[in-house]
């Protein structure tokens, strides 16, 4: 269903062990861990009748810049309260003149992250969608 509805679109095939079929079907891979920046792909794209996708002009992120390939999604799942980043001035994460937080995008997501980022883009307990 989710790749019907375009949220998942897999990984394309001929990599090492992934031999193409005749219809060149992508793979799944079931076993990998999503990233931030593609799970935040997933659930703003999962949540698109009752999300809007945003795009604004300044990131929200130092390391985010626009025109990233996620760059909506994760301004869009920012945008939604989900997700908030991590404060700038760590290891690697120097300050800009904005104090802009870090998103990490790369970085692998863990269960309880992904939990807590479904149940923060849900209605309040008793409300619908719209």
């Amino acid at each position: 269903m989710a790749n019907y509805l375009g949220i998942i679109g897999g990984y394309p095939c001929g990599g090492p062990g992934e031999p193409c079929d005749a219809n060149n079907d992508p793979y799944f891979r079931p076993e990998y861990q999503p990233t931030r920046a593609q799970f935040s792909k997933i659930l703003a794209l999962a949540r698109i009748p009752y999300w809007t996708l945003v795009n604004p002009a300044n990131p929200t992120f130092a390391d985010v810049p626009p025109g990233s390939q996620f760059y909506s999604y994760i301004e869009t799942v920012h945008t939604y309260g989900v997700i908030t980043g991590y404060p700038c001035g760590g290891a690697g994460e120097p300050c800009d003149a904005q104090n802009r937080p870090y998103f990490r995008s790369g970085n692998l997501l863990t269960r309880p992250q992904m939990i807590k980022m479904i149940d923060l883009s849900l209605p309040p307990a008793g409300l619908c969608w719209p």
